[in-house]
C-alpha cells in the first residue's frame, strides 16, 4: 500500500498490484501492454489528472479501472495496423473512454489510412462530454526541403 504515491509510471511491469487512494496521474507505456490478470488496481483513486497511455496500453480494462480524467492522452500506432482483427480490437478497446475533459490523441498511421476516417470518427463518438480535444498525426511521410545557401565573403 501506498498511501501517499500521486504519479505512477509504469513500463514493462510484468505483474503490479497498485493500492493507492491518492492516486492522480497514471502513464502506462510497456511492450507487454496492461493486462487485467497480471496487472491490479486496489484501492486507487477513481478520478485522475492524467492518465496517459501508450500505443501497446491503449486497453478497455485499464480505461475502466477510472471513471473520470481530467486529460486523457492516447497513442495509437497503426504502423503495422492490419486485417479486420486488429481493427476490430481497436474498436473494441477504445469502445468506452473514461469521461475526460480533455483528449489528446496522437496517431502513428505511415502509409495506413485505410480505416484512419472510421477509427477517429469512432473515438471521437466515445466522447461526447469532451470539452477540448487535439490530434496529432504522425504520418511518416517524407517531405524535401530544399535548403538554400549563400556564400558571402566580408572583405
Amino acid at each position: 500500500m501506498a498511501p501517499k504515491l500521486e504519479v505512477l509510471a509504469v513500463c514493462d511491469a510484468m505483474k503490479a498490484y497498485i493500492s493507492a487512494p491518492n492516486l492522480s496521474v497514471v502513464s502506462w507505456d510497456s511492450d507487454t501492454g496492461y493486462n487485467p490478470l497480471c496487472h491490479h488496481f486496489a484501492n486507487a483513486a477513481r478520478h485522475l489528472r492524467l492518465l496517459h497511455l501508450g500505443s501497446k496500453c491503449v486497453s478497455a480494462s485499464l480505461m475502466r479501472q477510472f471513471d473520470e480524467v481530467d486529460v486523457l492522452k492516447l497513442k495509437l500506432n497503426l504502423l503495422n495496423f492490419k486485417g479486420t482483427e486488429a481493427y476490430t480490437n481497436l474498436l473494441n478497446e477504445t469502445a468506452a473512454l473514461p469521461k475526460c475533459e480533455e483528449l489528446k490523441l496522437r496517431v502513428s498511421l505511415r502509409a495506413y489510412r485505410h480505416n484512419f476516417a472510421s477509427i477517429m470518427f469512432h473515438i471521437l463518438r466515445s466522447c461526447s462530454n469532451t470539452r477540448r480535444i487535439s490530434i496529432k498525426v504522425d504520418s511518416g511521410m517524407v517531405i524535401s526541403i530544399l535548403h538554400a545557401s549563400a556564400n558571402v565573403s566580408f572583405n
